[in-house]
Formats: C-alpha cells, structure tokens, sequence
C-alpha cells in the first residue's frame, strides 16, 4: 500500500470498518474493504481522540485478536 494512503486506510477502519476485537494491551483491531482489499490493523486512540499508533494485522492470524479489551489473568 503507498504510504500516502496509509491514513486514508486508518480513517475509513475505524468510520466505517468493523471492530473485530483486540490486540496487545489495549489496541483495537477493525477489519474494513479498502481499494478492493480486506485491511485488518490495530489503532489505539487515546481519551481526546488523538490517534497514538497504527499497525497493520494479517487477515488470517487469529491467534493475536481477543473479544475482550482486557486480559484474562491467570490463576
């Protein structure tokens, strides 16, 4: 993907994509149709909206993505 549309990409997720679960500590992951293709990436926005990071997640990795934004501890 150029990287001038890495923002549009970004934008379009979170309006109008699907939020499909969780990676890492606290990103949410959205899954969204961008120039023909199936995009999944993990976007953590912070309290006053700012965009704090962005990365991109492989469409058939399910191993990462959790239903629940917080971890299960362990006994």
């Amino acid at each position: 993907m150029p990287q001038h549309r890495v923002v549009d990409l970004i934008f379009t997720g979170i309006e109008h994509g699907e939020h499909v679960g969780y990676v890492g500590v606290d990103r949410e992951v959205y899954e969204v149709e961008f120039d023909g293709e199936r995009r999944r990436f993990g976007v953590l926005i912070s309290s006053n909206g700012y965009i704090v990071t962005a990365h991109p997640l492989s469409i058939e990795d399910q191993r990462k993505i959790r239903s629940h934004k917080h971890r299960r501890q362990t006994p």
